[in-house]
C-alpha cells in the first residue's frame, strides 16, 4: 500500500525539482517507493493494495501547495490527486501520507455523481467536476493539508447540458477571483460556456457553438484547456472537436467569446487538452493510442506513443508557491504530468518528466531571474543531472546538496556564470568523496539573498 500511495504524489514533486515548469519530452518517472515501476494498473493495484481502484478512468488532476522556508524543512510540497470514474460514479483522490478516499455525493445535499468526467481546479483549492449524467458542475472543496485530505461540496452550476470537460483560467490576476473564468464543453449541446463569477459562485456567462461543421459550429466537443494570453490580454480557449477532428482556437474578453482558428489534428477523437507554462498544448487520442505534443502555433512537436492504450486525459499540475521568507504567493506548473489512460491490466496511470529545452519561455534568451529547474532522473542512483539558470550580471552563485537537516554535504559549482542555463552532474557522494545512503536531499541554489530549493530522491 505505501509503494502506491508514494508514487502517487511524491513523484511529481521530485520529479519537478524546484517546481518550475519546461516543455515536455515524455520521459517516464518511476513511481518512488515502487522499484521501477512506472505505471499504476489493475495487476499493480491488486497485488500492492488488495482492491480494485477503478471501475473506469476519464481523467485526472493534481493540485499543489510549495512552502518555502528559512531554516528546516527548508521546503514542503502537498499534493492531491484526483481521478474520475465515469463507471463507478466517483471520484478517487489520495495523498501517500493518508491514502485514498472516494467521493460519491451519495447522502449529501448536492446529491450523487452520474458519469463524472472532466476536471480542473483554481488558485483558491476548489475542484470542479464536470458531471455529466446530471447535466451540471460539481465545485468542491478540496482539503490537502498535514491534518486531513477531503472534498466538501460547496454548490453546484446548472442549466448545462452533459458537460464533458472543462477548464480554469485566472485571467491573468492570480488569487484574484474577479477576473477568473470556468469554460465548459457541453458536449450534448454541442456548445462552449463561458463563466464567471457572480456573488461568490460561478454562473453562465457567454456561450458559443450549435451542431454543424465551419466558424461557430461543433460536433461534440469533448475537452476544452484554457490559459490567459498576456499578449493578447484574452483568455485562450482551446476545444477538440470530435466529429470534426479539429482544434478550435477561441478567445474571450470583455467583449465576449470569439471564433479565432482551427485545426485539423488527424489524431480521431481527442478527449483531454492541456496547457505547459510555456503554452504547449498536449492533446491525449485514445483511439489513435497517442499523447501529442503541439507548440503555442499548434505545430506538432512529436507524440507519445510507446505502449499507451487509450490515453484519455493529461494534467500538468499547477501549484501555489508560498515563500515564507518573502511573504510572496505566485502559481507555478510543475514540471511533470500525469497521464491517464484506460483502466486495464497494463494501462492505467503514468507519470512523466517535461524537461526538454524546445517551446521554454525566452528559449535562448538570458533569463530575467535566477532559476532551479529540477533535476534528472528523479528518483536517481547513482548519478542525475542538475540544471540552471543564471541572470545577467556578475554576482557570484553556489549550487549545494544538504541533507533533510540542513547540513551541507557538497558544493557542486560555485562562482560567477554566463547569463544563460546550466548543468552539473552530482554522483550521490558527500564532499569527501563518500557514497551516500538513499534518502531525500535538497538542492539549494543561491546568490545573494535569493534562493532556489528541490528535492532530490537517491533510490538504492
Amino acid at each position: 500500500m505505501r509503494s502506491i500511495h508514494l508514487g502517487f504524489a511524491a513523484a511529481l514533486a521530485l520529479g519537478a525539482g524546484a517546481v518550475g515548469a519546461r516543455a515536455a519530452d515524455f520521459t517516464p518517472l518511476a513511481f518512488p517507493g515502487a522499484g521501477e515501476r512506472t505505471l499504476l494498473d489493475r495487476r499493480a493495484s491488486r497485488a500492492d493494495l488488495d482492491r480494485e481502484l477503478f471501475g473506469g478512468t476519464a481523467a485526472g488532476l493534481i493540485v499543489g501547495r510549495v512552502d518555502v522556508y528559512e531554516r528546516f524543512p527548508y521546503l514542503e510540497a502537498r499534493y492531491l490527486q484526483v481521478v474520475s470514474d465515469p463507471v463507478w460514479n466517483r471520484l478517487l483522490y489520495g495523498d501517500p501520507a493518508t491514502g485514498l478516499a472516494a467521493y460519491t455525493g451519495e447522502g449529501s445535499a448536492l446529491g450523487a455523481l452520474a458519469a463524472p468526467r472532466g476536471l480542473a481546479a483554481d488558485d483558491a483549492g476548489q475542484v470542479y467536476v464536470a458531471d455529466s449524467g446530471n447535466d451540471r458542475v460539481l465545485v468542491l472543496a478540496a482539503r490537502y493539508d498535514s491534518e486531513a485530505l477531503s472534498l466538501t461540496p460547496l454548490y453546484v452550476i446548472v442549466d448545462l447540458k452533459a458537460p464533458g470537460d472543462l477548464a480554469w483560467s485566472d485571467g491573468g490576476t492570480p488569487f484574484d477571483a474577479r477576473d477568473d473564468r470556468l469554460f465548459v464543453a457541453e458536449t450534448g449541446a454541442n456548445r462552449v460556456a463561458s463563466l464567471a463569477i457572480t456573488q461568490g459562485q460561478f454562473a453562465v456567462r457567454a456561450r458559443l457553438g450549435a451542431l454543424g461543421g465551419g466558424n461557430g459550429r461543433f460536433a461534440g466537443p469533448v475537452a476544452v484547456a484554457a490559459t490567459w494570453d498576456a499578449a493578447r490580454a484574452a483568455h485562450r480557449i482551446l476545444v477538440a472537436d470530435a466529429h470534426g477532428g479539429r482544434l478550435v482556437e477561441l478567445s474571450e474578453t470583455a467583449s465576449g467569446l470569439r471564433w479565432e482558428r482551427e485545426r485539423a489534428h488527424g489524431l480521431g477523437v481527442v478527449t483531454g487538452l492541456e496547457f505547459d507554462a510555456a503554452g504547449n498544448l498536449y492533446a491525449a487520442a485514445p483511439r489513435a493510442g497517442v499523447l501529442r505534443k503541439f507548440s503555442p502555433s499548434l505545430a506538432p512537436q512529436g507524440d507519445l506513443e510507446a505502449a499507451l492504450n487509450a490515453p484519455r486525459d493529461f494534467c500538468v499540475p499547477a501549484v501555489t508557491v508560498h515563500d515564507h521568507r518573502t511573504g510572496e504567493q505566485t502559481r507555478r506548473r510543475e514540471a511533470a504530468g500525469l497521464l491517464v489512460e484506460a483502466w486495464s491490466e497494463g494501462s492505467g496511470l503514468r507519470l512523466y518528466s517535461l524537461a526538454d529545452e524546445q517551446g521554454a519561455p525566452g528559449a535562448g534568451a538570458a533569463p530575467a531571474s535566477l532559476a532551479l529547474l529540477g533535476n534528472h532522473p528523479n528518483p536517481f542512483n547513482p548519478s542525475t543531472t542538475l540544471r540552471f539558470s543564471a541572470p545577467v550580471g556578475e554576482a557570484p552563485l553556489r549550487l549545494s546538496i544538504h541533507d533533510l537537516q540542513g547540513r551541507l554535504l557538497r558544493v557542486l559549482a560555485e562562482g560567477q556564470f554566463a547569463a544563460g542555463e546550466h548543468a552539473v552532474v552530482w554522483d550521490g557522494r558527500d564532499a569527501h568523496g563518500e557514497a551516500l545512503p538513499s534518502g531525500v536531499y535538497f538542492s539549494r541554489l543561491s546568490q545573494g539573498r535569493r534562493l532556489e530549493q528541490g528535492k532530490l530522491l537517491l533510490l538504492k
